[in-house]
């Protein structure tokens, strides 16, 4: 994952890809996730908390995508006895100024991909969502799709 800017305006974005020693192929556990995590981005494109996904592309050992920037992670670590959560700065600031924004915020997020999208987040971990200057939170790691439409695909 890297961040990166738009050639024409600057905006920002985060370039995510699949780099493999072979072709992109159904079956493998890394070609799986990365077209699971595509299948998220799309299927709930313009729903709270889901970076938008702005294009993408295939060579013959990779697959690239680009989304938006949604911001900075919520927390260092992954909140694990091993790797604590340590909040970020804008995070910390942001529970202190509108905690019950910053809850809804949540429940949004949640909302669109649990209830709306029938995906299910299976390792869950702090570092897996970011908070954007608007105060809204986004789930960065694309979750598995459990019920719905996605799943019955």
């Amino acid at each position: 994952m890297r961040a990166s800017r738009l050639a024409d305006g600057g905006a920002p974005v985060v370039v995510k890809a699949l780099h493999k020693a072979g072709a992109f192929r159904f079956g493998d556990r890394a070609s799986d996730i990365a077209y699971l995590e595509l299948l998220y981005l799309e299927f709930l494109r313009g729903e709270p908390g889901v970076p938008e996904l702005l294009g993408g592309w295939a060579t013959a050992t990779s697959v690239v995508w680009v989304v938006r920037d949604a911001g900075r992670a919520v927390a260092a670590g992954t909140g694990s006895s091993r790797s604590p959560a340590v909040f970020a700065a804008a995070y910390d600031a942001r529970a202190r100024a509108d905690p019950l924004g910053l809850a809804a915020a949540w429940l949004r997020c949640f909302r669109s991909f649990a209830e709306r999208g029938g995906f299910v987040l299976t390792d869950f971990k702090a570092d897996q969502f970011t908070l954007d200057a608007r105060g809204d939170v986004y789930l960065v790691d694309g979750p598995a799709p459990n019920s719905g439409p996605v799943a019955a695909f």
